[in-house]
Formats: structure tokens, C-alpha cells, sequence
């Protein structure tokens, strides 16, 4: 599991979802599997699953494209059955890049580049401060990011 992996799944556990990572599924008869979910993240209020890949590649976005089109085609019948849940809808998310240009993968696949991700969580923690609410230590990634933008500009 590369760090973004992890952090997507610090994530979305410290923000309450159900969450697994590197699930294999499509069993080959002569070993292997078909395909790997990075993260899925499954929000039992809303029933919805979220779905993130994740890769620090330096490839040209039309591998990209063709690599997480790949990655992300199973059908929401395979979510429910490799998973065993009853989702109805499935976000899916591949964060990947440093362009701040947007790479259009169809299908609905969300695109976020690292920088973006990054910045996200970091505004989402940075004024939580350690001394009274830290994450858990069980958040390593997370936690890090929080005392590091909370003690940035106070010292």
C-alpha cells in the first residue's frame, strides 16, 4: 500500500466510514485475481460506497486514462457481491498527478490530483488542535498532518 493508499483509507476511517483496502476479487483458475480496490470506503447512513485508486506514476494521461478506466469497470452487481453490501450508489475516485490540469477519465470517475487531496485534508484538520482533540494515533499519516499545519505558524 503506497501512502496515498494509506491516507485515503485515514481518512475516510477518521470520518466514519466502513473502510477496507486492497481487495482482490475475479479469481483466475490458474492463480491470481483479475483486478485490486485500493480503498473503499462505505458510508452505512447513506448506503453509498466510495471507491478510491491511487498512484504517484509519472505515465502520460493517456495510460492513465486507460489504466484507471480499467481499474474502475465493475459493475455496482461486483461491488455488492465481492463486498457483500447492498450499496446503491458507488463514487469512484482516482487520485493521481500534480498537473493542476484535470484529467477527464468518463464514466464519472472523479479525478483529484495529489496536491489537491493533500490540501483538502489539510484545511479539513489544521485548526483541530492536537493538545485537545488529536486524531488517534491509529492515523499515523493523519495525525502528522494534523500537528504539522496546526504548530506551523504558531511557533
Amino acid at each position: 500500500m503506497n501512502f496515498l493508499e494509506q491516507l485515503a483509507y485515514e481518512w475516510y476511517s477518521y470520518s466514519g466510514y466502513f473502510v477496507r483496502s486492497n481487495i482482490k476479487y475475479d479469481k483466475r483458475p490458474n492463480g491470481g485475481y483479475g483486478g485490486e480496490m485500493d480503498v473503499v470506503a462505505l458510508d452505512y447512513k447513506s448506503n453509498k460506497l466510495i471507491h478510491v485508486e491511487a498512484s504517484m506514476d509519472a505515465d502520460s494521461n493517456a495510460i492513465r486514462i486507460e489504466r484507471f478506466t480499467r481499474k474502475f469497470a465493475i459493475s455496482i452487481e461486483k461491488y455488492n457481491l465481492y463486498l457483500n453490501t447492498e450499496v446503491s450508489t458507488v463514487e469512484q475516485i482516482a487520485i493521481v498527478g500534480t498537473a493542476k490540469s484535470n484529467i477527464d477519465f468518463g464514466n464519472g470517475i472523479r479525478h483529484l490530483t495529489i496536491p489537491s487531496f493533500l490540501n483538502y485534508i489539510t484545511r479539513e484538520v489544521k485548526d483541530i488542535d492536537p493538545m485537545k482533540a488529536a486524531i488517534p494515533e491509529g492515523y499515523p499519516i493523519l495525525r502528522g498532518i494534523q500537528f504539522s499545519n496546526y504548530y506551523i505558524f504558531r511557533e
